[in-house]
């Protein structure tokens, strides 16, 4: 593991070179696995300009490389993935924090959304899939998979309480929570629509106001304006 006290790894020290593409800081304790991360995400529009082992490094690493996106594992020695999110956010205002890890658990997840983090991958995910997800939170998109926002949304509904009849948090009505909880299952307009007994056309229009609403573009992005917001 590189201790606090040692410098970043520079992936490339030259600096035409590190101006193409997007910027990505690396930060986990293991080699082995900030080896397996920049190995997966290379390619000609991605390139790693820094990898570190802490969250003492990563502050300093931040502010050398100014990266566009930086890969944080959740849980570091020094840092909770949420508070290092918190910390890098202040100096990192325009970039995309994700954060990684064998498994999440629910809490993880609310913690982090609500600390600005730009998503949520777990180690395994692959080199296609995690490049695209990289690329997509620049954009803003959430990287998460939909079988974590089902569960992230549950969660939050259940640990609040929030039966078939309650309100849903930031304006939405009881039945717009219902419709939530199912979008965020994975399902289209159709299958909720199906599963509520209401027709495809009333189905979709709760699907609208739930994004006007919550000020997302899409499913995912409802998901956390959700979380944030509850």
């Amino acid at each position: 593991m590189i201790e606090a006290s040692e410098p970043p790894r520079a992936a490339d020290s030259d600096p035409a070179t590190q101006a193409q593409g997007l910027r990505i800081l690396i930060v986990d304790e293991h080699p082995s696995v900030r080896a397996a991360i920049r190995h997966a995400v290379a390619a000609r529009d991605l390139r790693v300009v820094a990898e570190v082992g802490s969250a003492e490094a990563a502050g300093r690493a931040a502010l050398e490389t100014e990266p566009d996106v930086v890969l944080l594992e959740n849980e570091l020695d020094d840092a909770d993935g949420h508070r290092l999110v918190r910390s890098l956010r202040k100096l990192l205002p325009h970039a995309a924090i994700v954060l990684f890890a064998m498994s999440f658990a629910e809490q993880d997840i609310v913690d982090g959304m609500r600390a600005g983090a730009a998503g949520f991958l777990e180690l395994g995910i692959g080199a296609q899939a995690l490049q695209r997800a990289v690329r997509g939170t620049v954009r803003g998109d959430l990287a998460m998979s939909g079988d974590w926002a089902r569960r992230v949304v549950r969660f939050m509904t259940n640990r609040d309480g929030l039966g078939p009849t309650a309100a849903g948090g930031p304006g939405l009505t009881s039945r717009e929570l219902e419709v939530l909880r199912l979008l965020a299952d994975g399902l289209t307009a159709r299958q909720i629509a199906a599963s509520l007994g209401i027709s495809t056309r009333t189905a979709e229009g709760h699907v609208a106001q739930i994004l006007r609403r919550l000020g997302a573009r899409n499913r995912a992005e409802a998901v956390r304006r959700y979380v944030e917001g509850a």
